[in-house]
């Protein structure tokens, strides 16, 4: 079994009290400690979360190049692959490794923090060596091929929002991951909507339609889903520390996100009644059980519903 690494708990358990105040600001909070400390510990889970993300596009048949290419363009080179807000760099790793194959794009570590950048490059570096990466600060990016945010969503001051739009509107793809809450989904819920009329919704949506958390009736309601934890976990001592520190169920992984690609032309696509596609189902969360029914939360195109589906006899 391997050794328990040193990691300063303390730090973390601030760290965490920050990100949960919806910490907002220019504050650069990364030391080099916090930094390793905090990617083997809240960057690790935050990577289940993009594994599960990357296969609910593989789900879809939708790799890297899928995203990035438009339509009647594929000889025009895309744009870099962004990691914006890197911290540690999980986003950019946890792509690459899924993208076998796909490793000719060049990688640029945004953040706010040098420290930061540096520590994404040299991590990246090392688990994809045939990768060029770089850092860049987030005022002097050009328009991304693929940009990926990560876990950002509480910290997005007016400021940094600001900053942010011109380059969502100038990326050719999107996938965004945060965390499952209420206050995360209802923030990329509004940016989904807002963005709909440039970008089409690959994931988690199978729609185009407005969402139908929207709904008044859903208004308690979000979209979120759950990522699993990889086996080798449940034997490492590290997660049985980290549940002891820092009173988190690590095998709990709630995750909200978002996968866009900008549309050829602007507008949203408009198709006769009777020619519009059937879409599945899909389920929000957990289905609840009962004894003898379990109730599920399902988005069709139609909007979002409640449904009771009862067990055979």
């Amino acid at each position: 079994m391997a050794a328990l690494p040193t990691i300063d708990w303390k730090a973390l358990e601030s760290l965490r009290a920050y990100y949960l105040g919806m910490g907002k600001g220019a504050r650069d909070y990364w030391t080099d400690k916090l930094l390793s400390d905090y990617d083997q510990t809240f960057a690790a889970r935050i990577g289940w979360k993009w594994d599960y993300v990357l296969r609910f596009l593989d789900a879809r048949a939708t790799n890297v190049q899928d995203l990035i290419m438009q339509e009647g363009d594929q000889a025009a080179p895309p744009g870099p692959i962004v990691d914006w807000g890197c911290g540690s760099g999980v986003a950019s790793r946890s792509l690459l490794l899924w993208a076998k194959g796909v490793n000719t794009l060049p990688v640029l570590c945004s953040d706010r923090s040098a420290r930061a950048r540096r520590f994404a490059v040299a991590r990246l570096r090392e688990a994809a060596p045939g990768v060029t990466v770089a850092e860049r600060d987030p005022g002097a990016l050009p328009a991304p091929g693929l940009l990926l945010l990560s876990h950002v969503i509480t910290e997005l001051d007016p400021g940094a929002l600001a900053l942010l739009m011109p380059i969502l509107r100038r990326s050719a793809a999107v996938i965004w991951v945060e965390p499952g809450t209420y206050a995360a989904s209802r923030a990329l819920i509004r940016l989904r909507e807002e963005l709909a009329e440039d970008f089409e919704v690959l994931a988690p949506c199978h729609h185009q339609a407005p969402c139908g958390m929207l709904a008044p009736a859903n208004e308690r309601h979000w979209c979120h889903h759950f990522a699993t934890p990889p086996q080798e976990a449940f034997h490492t001592p590290l997660w049985n520390e980290f549940e002891k520190r820092l009173g988190i169920d690590w095998r709990s992984i709630p995750v909200s996100f978002l996968v866009l690609k900008r549309r050829p032309s602007p507008g949203r696509p408009t198709l006769a009644a009777d020619s519009t596609p059937a879409t599945p189902d899909l389920v929000i969360g957990r289905a609840r059980q009962y004894k003898a029914f379990e109730r599920r939360l399902v988005c069709r195109e139609t909007g979002v519903i409640e449904e009771e589906k009862r067990y055979k006899s």
